[in-house]
């Protein structure tokens, strides 16, 4: 009896220790998160004759981060898939006329898998980007300087005798410290660097132009991606609006991401948000001051993540948009 107890009990601690070796071994498996995302747009009909009407919506795409597994698109509409030039984002156009007699309706549906991105953390060593590039996002844009308030305002943070990195976070530490998520008033959400760096307020796209415009000032290559949010606890939901986010590069370690409106919403998150973000987003374009070509010639958009509607070349506003995920 004693020697069956014996092995009864070697054989449970054994069963144990594989529980135990599994979990352990399962921590190394990288967190991902797949869901399937829905975008709808509905131009109701209009009756007044028009030659064609124009939509433009942002397709996402796959990266170091987000793999898009497949592409549905539905439309009563002609369309095609276009691709900007200057930052490789993708859209899709549809075209349509009078002779439509009902609404218009777009929708694309994508199937994603989100990473954690902690390329930072982990010291993952990537292959540089290409130099042309690097120097756009060193270049100013429309509603982000890289002079005057911006400038002086950044080279007062550092030093010479700081490595990029430390630059990098001494921008992300003061605009922490010094801005307020607050989308009251007039001037918000435009992403207007200088409105940033003078008001200290603003959503998402105004916090992170002002680190852009900062990072640049001082040498600091830094773009600007738009997508949206998912929250964390729900398996399927409407999704109300947009969220934006920055990279800054360093070399050996490619695109290092800061989320400082979502750090400055959750303080207990702001240390992993400089160099790290979650999984629960999805990354639909890159870049500001986004061309796109129309029947009516090119246009160039502020950021790239809702709907452009023209009729006969005319901006349209009166549109629906609807935007729902649901996990897999």
């Amino acid at each position: 009896m004693k020697f069956k107890a014996l092995t009864l009990f070697i054989l449970i601690i054994s069963l144990f220790s594989g529980c135990i070796k599994k979990t352990e071994e399962s921590t190394d498996l990288k967190p991902i998160n797949h869901f399937q995302f829905k975008y709808s747009v509905k131009v109701p009909y209009l009756q007044k004759p028009f030659s064609e009407g124009e939509i433009f919506v942002p397709i996402p795409q796959t990266n170091d981060f987000q793999v898009v597994h497949n592409v549905s698109i539905k439309t009563n509409g002609q369309y095609e898939i276009l691709q900007e030039s200057e930052y490789k984002n993708n859209y899709a156009r549809i075209t349509f006329s009078d002779s439509l007699e009902t609404d218009l309706n777009f929708t694309v549906i994508v199937d994603i898998t989100r990473e954690l991105q902690e390329r930072y953390t982990t010291k993952q060593k990537v292959k540089n980007e290409q130099p042309n590039m690097l120097q756009r996002y060193l270049k100013a844009d429309s509603l982000v300087p890289i002079d005057g308030v911006v400038a002086k305002e950044a080279a007062a943070l550092i030093s010479d005798s700081m490595e990029s990195i430390e630059k990098a976070k001494a921008l992300y530490d003061n605009i922490f410290q010094t801005m307020s998520y607050d989308k009251s008033g007039e001037g918000w959400g435009r992403g207007d660097a200088q409105y940033a760096c003078d008001i200290r307020k603003g959503n998402c796209t105004d916090f992170h132009s002002l680190f852009i415009g900062m990072a640049r000032s001082v040498g600091i290559p830094a773009r600007f991606l738009i997508g949206f949010p998912l929250p964390e606890n729900e398996l399927e939901s409407t999704i109300n609006g947009y969220h934006c986010w920055a990279e800054f590069y360093i070399d050996g370690y490619g695109w290092i991401p800061v989320d400082i409106s979502e750090a400055v919403k959750n303080p207990d998150k702001k240390e992993f948000l400089f160099g790290n973000l979650d999984y629960n987003r999805l990354a639909f374009s890159i870049g500001r001051d986004i061309k796109i070509k129309t029947d009516a010639g090119e246009k160039s958009i502020n950021f790239f993540i809702y709907p452009q509607v023209f009729i006969d070349g005319k901006p349209y506003d009166k549109f629906e948009k609807k935007f729902e995920f649901k996990r897999l």
